[in-house]
């Protein structure tokens, strides 16, 4: 489950050297201090996004956008209103409805410097007279935090290790700390040649890091409760609440009045609250939400994250894909999820192989993994890789990239392979057969009945929304995902999906393993618990961005989480549910 975690981590590698700190004459002299073992660290927020009220004028003849003292002329072709703000600080797409009397649309975040892709925001607009719309614009924030631990050994030497809590960048080094009259360097313990030389800038406080020798940024020294990023929670003993009830949907309760054991829970939520041992590769829960017999029970946040902050959903994006495809068969009944999916774009040419294979590859197979392309995003030098696909230049448009992929299989296999980018063309075809942008085709058929307010969908670079993962979302409106299909395709009484797409969605059509079966872009597994088996479904990203659902136990529970790129840490989640959420169930 790759999704994006290669591609934003070069991202960032590059962009934390960048940040200029102090000046490096402001006082690099002088010797170190007797210790530099404890806590350092730097939070950046880039540039000066976009935001606030947007206005639409089109009173004049003339449609134009402004927003903070930005202003820029939309074109309108047909019923659709597009345009660029003047130094690249964003666009507007945008639609009229109701003969002229609506407008609904998005603002387009031009990439920044850790967010890899430009994003779609949904704008709630508001006529205040005719031909004129006022919105507002909440941009997703293009931030990092950066933390640096340095320890002393009992042999006096000295070690150190990063920790970014967005990406979990450099999470996997360790260094060795080298110091001599004002200078220092961090040796990388398994490849000695890599050295990021620093200096203190002694007047200050401050330890400046020439990082990779492209740039300098400055740490500074951290008490408790000044790494907010780095700490599970700050303070320390703070306390932990129920969930609160507010204006999206979700009823509230305590655990113990949906049959759970409420002290096993809060053992549990302590545990995470723990977590942050000296260690680079620890276990980084960001968020955990558990919601049982339809109401909110379980709702804790960590490291710096919040009910209010959207989160990075990587791989678990994906699952959305096959839910706006029931959408799109809704409005178009000829959606045959056998048909060939190369037939869905004409407009694109076959490649010169002339392999037979290309035509037969379905709808179905391209959002089950078994499209048989040489596209594995487990094999770095798979041509379909996604981080491949998304890093070459050669081709913008990913859909045509995807169809003219070579085969390393015949389609239809029963083994899974790990393909991003079959899935995102499935959402091409989603949008072609809807007729709308796939974050407005999102808008219409899950976010507005689910009340999904606030969501930032990721775009490829032609301006196609990306179905392969990486919407950032509220963790209570991912979690209204789950509820969703655990109430088979209804949210609070209201049909928003067909139950039999639902079904279809769910039904197992490949595996990875014997346990772990995959149906159109939802894991399908038995996992073991000391109650017996359990059948569960999941989406599942990068990093630990987990939604279960187990329909036995009328149970959905999110995880999200930091461990980008660390499997090996972040798998360890899928235990929670079986060994510390189903023994607190109260029989």
């Amino acid at each position: 489950m790759a999704t994006m975690s290669s591609r934003v981590s070069a991202v960032i590698f590059f962009v934390l050297a960048l940040v200029s700190g102090r000046a490096l004459a402001n006082g690099v002299a002088g010797a170190l201090p007797p210790d530099l073992a404890g806590l350092w660290g730097t939070e950046i927020a880039y540039g000066m996004p976009l935001a606030g009220e947007l206005v639409v004028d089109g009173r004049s003849g003339r449609w134009l956008a402004s927003i903070a003292g930005v202003q820029g002329e939309l074109h309108l072709e047909g019923d659709d209103l597009r345009g660029e703000l003047p130094g690249n600080g964003g666009g507007v797409r945008a639609r009229l409805g109701r003969g002229g009397r609506a407008l609904r649309g998005f603002w387009i975040q031009p990439p920044g410097k850790t967010l890899a892709q430009a994003y779609a925001t949904p704008i709630g607009f508001q006529s205040s007279e005719p031909r004129v719309w006022r919105g507002t614009v909440e941009p997703l924030a293009d931030r990092i935090s950066l933390y640096l631990t340095i320890e002393r050994a009992a042999d006096g030497t000295l070690a150190a290790w990063f920790r970014n809590p967005d990406f979990n960048f450099d999470a996997r080094n360790r260094y060795r700390v080298e110091h001599d009259a004002g200078t220092l360097a961090l040796v990388d313990v398994r490849q000695p040649g890599r050295r990021i030389r620093g200096w203190l800038d002694a007047d200050n406080g401050h330890l400046m890091l020439d990082y990779q020798g492209v740039g300098v940024f400055d740490l500074s020294r951290r008490g408790r409760d000044e790494a907010i990023g780095f700490h599970a929670t700050t303070p320390a003993d703070a306390a932990r609440t129920p969930p609160l009830r507010r204006d999206d949907g979700w009823p509230v309760a305590r655990p113990d009045d949906a049959g759970l054991d409420a002290a096993r829970i809060e053992a549990l939520v302590a545990r995470l609250a723990r977590s942050e041992t000296p260690d680079a590769r620890a276990p980084a829960v960001h968020g955990l939400l558990l919601a049982r017999n339809g109401r909110l029970v379980v709702e804790q946040y960590f490291h710096g994250y919040s009910a209010d902050r959207p989160h990075d959903t990587r791989s678990a994006g994906k699952s959305l894909t096959p839910l706006l495809l029931g959408a799109a068969r809704a409005r178009d009944p000829t959606l045959d999820l056998d048909g060939p999916i190369a037939a869905e774009f004409p407009d694109l040419p076959a490649p010169a192989d002339g392999d037979p294979r290309r035509a037969r590859v379905t709808i179905a197979q391209a959002l089950s993994m078994a499209s048989g392309w040489a596209c594995d995003d487990n094999d770095d030098g798979s041509p379909g890789n996604e981080d491949v696909m998304q890093r070459q230049r050669a081709e913008r448009d990913w859909y045509r990239y995807t169809l003219a992929l070579p085969f390393a299989r015949d389609p239809g296999a029963s083994d899974a392979v790990y393909c991003s980018a079959g899935i995102h063309l499935a959402g091409g075809v989603a949008a072609r057969r809807a007729k709308l942008s796939l974050p407005d085709l999102f808008q219409r058929a899950l976010a507005g009945p689910l009340g999904i307010k606030r969501y930032h969908w990721n775009l490829a670079p032609t301006g196609d929304g990306y179905a392969a993962g990486g919407v950032r979302l509220r963790p209570r409106d991912l979690l209204k995902v789950g509820q969703l299909m655990l109430d088979d395709g209804t949210w609070r009484g209201r049909r928003v999906l067909p139950s039999d797409w639902v079904r279809t969605v769910l039904a197992p059509r490949t595996r990875f393993e014997p346990d772990h079966e995959y149906g159109l872009g939802w894991h399908l597994r038995t996992v073991q618990t000391p109650s017996g088996p359990l059948r569960t479904y999941s989406a599942e990203g990068n990093g630990g961005q987990l939604l279960i659902v187990a329909p036995s136990l009328d149970l959905v529970l999110l995880i999200t989480a930091g461990n980008y790129g660390d499997f090996g840490t972040w798998s360890r989640f899928l235990k929670i549910l079986p060994e510390e959420i189903v023994p607190a169930i109260v029989k």
